[in-house]
């Protein structure tokens, strides 16, 4: 048997966020009716990962007064929980679990708390994290590739017409981008990527968004390729202006300058190389065909 741990604390941030976009006219004005929002809400203040601090400061979520933007900013809620619940399940799916339990004899991950000291073990739990963000990347752009032939014609209560392929992937890109920016435009230099159990968060973002692009134009339809490409470049931006609107900040790209930097372009190529190694590990314990990581990102980084 299989279980996966999702916090209240995961739900309660990431819908404090998302409400808080919404309830400000000056974002996302094409969503309903913003002339209803306020664009002088007090801003969320210090940046924080820690819920119950963030709840006994008395940051509770504030719903948009549009009915239409609450929806949205409930399904921007829906997309990320979606992704880090199919992160959590391509642990089980790719044999990370199994996996890591033959080694530690421990039947479990560990999203937080996780200590390494050995570069071979660094490198290879990187590995398992990159493929699980890589594996949901995939998930999520099928699911929307199944919801836009389905629902083509539908218009969505946020909207006034059906959503278009671009914004489709817009609105997952957006979601996906705040759950992982929640935790701060981090920076990080080349030690950092030698000694982290996780890839730096910018790194993972930057990963994300490219392998969504290959998704898109590789296994939904090779006309997507702009359409993808420009989404995902705005969903970024966007993201970076949304967070600094509602901390009352300046746009922090300092991270994601990182990510894009040659070193960590280097390593990228180093996690691709070993997860060629690891798959052969992982094969035993898979319940899916092997997933190749090296896959996920095209030649066009977009």
């Amino acid at each position: 048997m299989y279980y996966i741990g999702l916090t209240s604390g995961a739900v309660y941030l990431l819908t404090l966020v998302f409400t808080r976009m919404l309830a400000d006219a000056r974002l996302f004005p094409d969503v309903g009716n913003p002339a209803k929002e306020s664009d002088d809400l007090p801003p969320l203040g210090k940046e924080t990962t820690n819920s119950e601090k963030m709840f006994q400061a008395g940051f509770t979520p504030i719903p948009p007064r549009d009915e239409s933007r609450l929806e949205y900013a409930m399904h921007l809620r829906a997309y990320a929980l979606h992704f880090l619940v199919g992160h959590e399940i391509a642990h089980i799916t790719l044999g990370h679990v199994d996996y890591l339990n033959s080694i530690n004899a421990a039947a479990l991950i560990e999203e937080l708390g996780w200590v390494e000291t050995d570069p071979d073990r660094i490198l290879e739990r990187q590995c398992l994290e990159a493929n699980a963000d890589m594996r949901s990347t995939f998930s999520g752009i099928q699911s929307l590739r199944e919801t836009r032939a389905k629902f083509k014609t539908a218009i969505p209560h946020w909207g006034n017409s059906p959503r278009s392929v671009g914004r489709l992937i817009f609105d997952w890109a957006v979601a996906v981008n705040t759950l992982f920016r929640l935790f701060g435009d981090v920076r990080f230099s080349p030690s950092d990527l030698a000694t982290n159990p996780y890839p730096p968060l910018p790194l993972r973002r930057l990963m994300a968004m490219r392998a969504a692009f290959a998704s898109a134009t590789e296994h939904w339809n090779q006309a997507l390729k702009e359409k993808a490409k420009l989404a995902t470049q705005i969903a970024l931006k966007h993201t970076e202006h949304a967070f600094a609107t509602i901390l009352g900040g300046k746009i922090k790209v300092e991270g994601l300058k990182d990510a894009d930097g040659q070193e960590a372009r280097v390593h990228i190529t180093n996690l691709f190389k070993r997860s060629l190694i690891l798959q052969k590990r992982l094969a035993p314990f898979s319940y899916e065909g092997l997933f190749k990581m090296e896959s996920a990102v095209p030649k066009e980084l977009g």
